[in-house]
């Protein structure tokens, strides 16, 4: 039994279905269940379960990744604008300016 994405993809691209690779149909008399037809429904089944579950895991590692640039971004910009900040001339107060003019403390 093939994998049923596999199964489903060659039968879409030999233009038909999964029931006919799985084999010949089996006569009524010999089983009336189909039981090609059924295990072809079962693997294009399967074949959308999956692709719903790659799509599902490719949008949730999607939106990690964003999630950890945005803050990898803003961890960068606060990192830019404390060293310009710290990097700007230290306001230095003189013990003059202190002092009233005539240089005596009260």
């Amino acid at each position: 039994m093939p994998d049923a994405d596999l199964l489903v993809r060659l039968a879409e691209e030999l233009d038909t279905t999964a029931a006919a690779l799985l084999g010949p149909e089996v006569p009524p008399e010999a089983e009336a269940g189909g039981t090609a037809e059924q295990l072809g429904r079962i693997a294009e089944q399967l074949a959308v379960k999956n692709r719903r579950a790659r799509r599902i895991w490719r949008i949730a590692a999607g939106v990690l990744i964003a999630f950890v640039a945005v803050n990898l971004l803003l961890i960068l910009l606060n990192f830019a604008a404390f060293r310009s900040f710290t990097s700007e001339g230290e306001v230095v107060v003189e013990a003059q300016e202190l002092l009233p003019e005539d240089g005596q403390l009260q």
